[in-house]
């Protein structure tokens, strides 16, 4: 038998080399996912596979023959053969792929339901940090957190827009908006959401959005993007516009730190902004477009005296799989709506009352009705 290097390369099990990556990563069956490995690491694989090969040929000239591969440049010259025979690109992984839910126990078509338990044929690199139990309730987190800051209406409206964020597509191209004092749940809303989903798939929005060249490029492969305590004036500039593009499919040039070249970021993000006040926004003669793209919802002051920082450890601890469940219903309801996110009279009037408050009355009028209508309605 010949020591070639093709053989031990590939006696390395469930590994792959990452073209884009340029790294290794192999299968751990513990998290289900493929996780980075350093090249020492898979070098001592192949060394204990020598081994056991000397224990199945015991004859000593060939236990020589053998291990006459355990020197450092040989056993490299292994490594940088597998990097050819084991390449893999990005496509090779399913956790990206359309309508496939990465989870900790295994991957959910989410289309279908069909559920499947974590597998080397289904490779993943990342996972959401919840498990998929289909028979996982939220009463908590619905009645006893949900239904004391949030109307009826107001919960399906969030149950909706919330669910996009498993996809990490804005289907609705919408941007949700929480207002409401401090203290009244929304910081506690967050981090469940953040930490269903996993806080490095949220890109968190910042000043420096709209000063720094490369802040863009850090919400690539994001779920959704998160201002955990917008200032009232934040949107009140003309680079605001940014934020209509950021959920509305266009594509955007983002540009990479350290890199000669720039990415494409298609601006598909479920884009979600907290604020304790009353947001106001720049307006150019595009009041119908904020309209389009904003849902509004306000929170109320709990009727309790409930800790929800507390409350929302607890929630976190003992129903993540039912939230993931919330989640995916929220999910059908929208497909139903063909991927609309449909808003009653009252919750749309929020909105434009937010708009309203962020120009003259009349500016607003004709920025949404027209020049003419504007002029008639501003003499009446």
């Amino acid at each position: 038998m010949d020591l070639i290097d093709e053989y031990w390369a590939l006696s390395l099990e469930n590994v792959v080399f990452v073209q884009t990556e340029n790294q290794f990563r192999q299968y751990n069956p513990t998290t289900g996912i493929y996780c980075p490995v350093q090249e020492s690491t898979l070098i001592q694989q192949i060394i204990a596979n020598l081994n056991m090969c000397c224990q199945l040929f015991p004859i000593p000239p060939k236990v020589r023959h053998f291990l006459s591969l355990k020197n450092r440049s040989r056993l490299k010259s292994v490594i940088e053969r597998a990097k050819d025979l084991l390449a893999a690109d990005d496509t090779f992984f399913q956790d990206r792929k359309h309508l496939h839910l990465s989870l900790a126990n295994g991957v959910l078509q989410i289309d279908t339901g069909k559920f499947h338990v974590s597998d080397p044929a289904r490779p993943v690199r990342q996972t959401l940090p919840v498990k998929y139990d289909p028979e996982a309730k939220c009463d908590v987190f619905v009645n006893g957190f949900l239904a004391h800051i949030l109307e009826q209406v107001d919960i399906d409206l969030l149950q909706r827009y919330l669910s996009q964020v498993l996809e990490g597509i804005n289907h609705s191209q919408s941007i949700l908006v929480l207002t409401g004092d401090a203290g009244w749940g929304k910081s506690s809303l967050m981090k469940i959401v953040g930490s269903l989903v996993g806080w490095s798939r949220v890109g968190i929005v910042r000043e420096q959005l709209f000063k720094n060249e490369f802040e863009l490029s850090h919400y690539a492969g994001k779920n959704f993007l998160f201002h955990p305590d917008m200032p009232t004036d934040f949107l009140n500039r003309p680079d605001a516009s940014l934020f209509k593009q950021l959920v509305g499919g266009d594509p955007m040039w983002a540009e990479v730190r350290a890199e000669d070249e720039r990415r494409v970021v298609e601006g598909n993000f479920p884009v979600i902004l907290a604020c304790n006040g009353k947001p106001r926004f720049h307006i150019d003669e595009d009041a119908p477009a904020w309209l389009r793209r904003l849902v509004v919802l306000s929170f109320k002051q709990p009727g309790h005296e409930q800790h929800f920082g507390k409350m929302a450890e607890l929630i976190l601890k003992t129903e993540s799989p039912g939230i993931l469940n919330w989640l995916l219903a929220g999910r059908a309801e929208l497909v139903k709506d063909k991927l609309q996110l449909t808003q009653l009279p009252e919750q749309k009037a929020r909105a434009a009352t937010l708009l309203l408050a962020s120009e003259s009355p009349s500016a607003f009028v004709r920025s949404v009705f027209g020049e003419e209508k504007g002029r008639r309605i501003g003499r009446g």
